[in-house]
């Protein structure tokens, strides 16, 4: 969701303003603080707030994301008498709290698998990557040099927070006896349960690990779309992935990445053992991957399909 925000706020022919928690604030360099607390509470008090904020600064628009604030959201776009998008980052779950998305003017899903969980219409816009970061990458033997990661052997990259949902543990199990070693990228409450793995912690240099790696794998419970494997696509790199939420719309067949049923390590381990066993056709497979974020899945596509949402709002 971060980066979604990121990009959008970074879109030259949209002048943003951006309100959000503290820490979300700094990270993304914003504007205004809303409350860090989620409670009924603190969203009448911050949407209050937000929504005087948002009249004060001339705004023409409020882009709210996630369902977490959305009680906030809709109190500023009243206070501010704006109209509100809201763009669904996840698979809806079903509460009645999604009864409150019709208040929104606008709703975007960032794949047609999370439009299938909202109950109201949606425009599918799908997350884009920013694909320059990804064009002139180092060779594998180039970047396991400045990594310092062994030059001979086979590596499983994943790079994901580490928490249940992600499948993780699921993964450590499927590559036990594989020629090959699991490095994961992230943090999270599952650290201490994934010790088959090697733990890199958090990294921004995602586009050097991807270089050094020889698979990537998303081995994920739930997915809204999956910005980590646009990453490895935009890299060229073989990808193995479960089939939930928007991953088959990324990788709709074999010639761009497998896919194999969730939570289950005996198919992602043949999916990956497949690959290991032929390069040729994990080089193959990444470059058809690469040509599909390039055709489909960019930053420029997903900025202008989100302005033209905002101009059918404020004509």
């Amino acid at each position: 969701m971060l980066q979604q925000v990121r990009s959008l706020r970074g879109d030259p022919e949209t002048e943003t303003c951006l309100a959000a928690p503290p820490r979300e604030l700094a990270a993304l360099a914003g504007d205004f603080p809303l409350p860090e607390s989620d409670s009924l509470k603190a969203q009448i008090l911050g949407g209050w707030s937000a929504g005087r904020w948002a009249r004060s600064v001339g705004a023409q628009v409020l882009h709210g994301h996630g369902l977490k604030r959305l009680p906030l959201y809709l109190l500023a776009a009243k206070v501010a008498r704006l109209p509100l998008v809201l763009t669904l980052h996840n698979l809806a779950p079903k509460t009645p709290a999604l009864a409150l998305l019709r208040q929104a003017n606008a709703v975007i899903a960032v794949s047609d698998a999370v439009a299938r969980t909202a109950p109201v219409s949606c425009q599918v816009i799908y997350n884009g990557i920013a694909i320059e970061k990804f064009s002139s990458l180092p060779t594998k033997s180039e970047a396991r040099a400045l990594l310092g990661w062994p030059q001979e052997k086979k590596i499983i990259l994943s790079v994901a927070r580490l928490s249940k949902e992600k499948g993780l543990d699921v993964l450590v199990e499927a590559v036990q006896g594989l020629e090959a070693a699991l490095f994961i990228a992230g943090d999270g409450p599952e650290r201490e349960n994934l010790s088959g793995a090697t733990l890199l912690g958090e990294r921004h240099d995602i586009p050097m690990l991807l270089a050094a790696a020889d698979i990537y794998c998303q081995p994920s419970h739930s997915e809204g779309l999956g910005l980590a494997i646009l990453e490895a696509m935009a890299a060229g790199k073989p990808i193995v992935a479960s089939a939930v939420g928007g991953v088959p719309e990324l990788l709709p067949d074999a010639s761009i990445g497998l896919t194999v049923p969730h939570d289950n390590p005996a198919a992602l381990r043949v999916g990956i053992q497949l690959l290991l066993e032929d390069p040729a056709r994990g080089e193959a497979m990444g470059s058809y991957a690469k040509q599909r974020v390039a055709e489909h899945f960019t930053e420029e596509t997903m900025r202008a399909e989100t302005r033209k949402v905002y101009a059918r709002l404020i004509r």
